[in-house]
């Protein structure tokens, strides 16, 4: 390392010049403050990716859930008032125009009856029924004197779609001693025992989706069958 002095600088007081090393150490302290600044580019860069994820995510999801909900509210919209209804017309299950038992037929699926569903005197017979994943109901009108029921003239109309499979049937059927909590009967059903009927409405528009299936209840207690038998 060569040494000299240097006029105006104080006694004893030598300049050094820079040396290569000095040099060197420069260098590398640049170059290795440039690589730690690309690491840290790199570490920014994979927070943002994970937080623009996340917030893709939660995107996803909470779309998902507003689908859910809407979906469940459209689904009680069609399906609660269509049980509210049926409901009503179980209740109100009398004799036939030509005479005939209040009840034609019952099953777990299939429920016909005769009730007044339109204030003209007349009793129409009613029938609730499954067709694949369809709740369809048919009215039939009578004719004629004596009154006739042609069943060539039954009108029929879906009125819930997308019924979800389920081992809950449509119809259960109970007998007059029936408290809330007794079993249904047993099939084949003795329809002079029946004087209650629970309907159970179980809908699910995609199963691969939320929500899950819903189920609407309700009962029904034919107030022209009230006795003990």
């Amino acid at each position: 390392m060569h040494i000299s002095l240097k006029r105006g600088l104080a006694p004893f007081e030598v300049a050094v010049p820079r040396s290569r090393w000095d040099s060197s150490v420069s260098s590398g302290r640049a170059r290795f403050q440039a690589g730690f600044t690309l690491i840290e580019v790199l570490i920014s860069t994979a927070i943002v990716a994970i937080v623009a994820v996340g917030f893709v995510l939660f995107g996803r999801d909470l779309f998902a859930v507003n689908d859910a909900v809407s979906e469940a509210l459209r689904t009680e919209q069609q399906a609660g008032p269509v049980l509210k209804e049926m409901i009503a017309f179980i209740r109100t299950a009398s004799p036939s125009s030509a005479g005939s038992y209040p009840l034609a037929a019952v099953s777990s699926s299939t429920l016909s009856f005769y009730t007044n569903i339109n204030a003209d005197g007349a009793k129409e017979r009613v029938r609730y029924f499954t067709d694949g994943t369809v709740l369809k109901m048919g009215v039939l009108s009578p004719t004629g004197a004596p009154p006739v029921y042609n069943e060539a003239e039954e009108r029929i109309k879906p009125i819930v779609r997308n019924l979800s499979a389920t081992s809950t049937p449509l119809f259960r059927y109970y007998d007059a001693f029936y408290t809330g909590t007794s079993s249904p009967l047993a099939e084949p059903i003795d329809i002079n025992k029946v004087r209650s009927i629970r309907v159970s409405i179980t809908v699910d528009k995609d199963p691969a989706k939320l929500p899950e299936p819903l189920t609407f209840t309700g009962v029904a207690l034919i107030r022209n069958l009230k006795d003990t038998q």
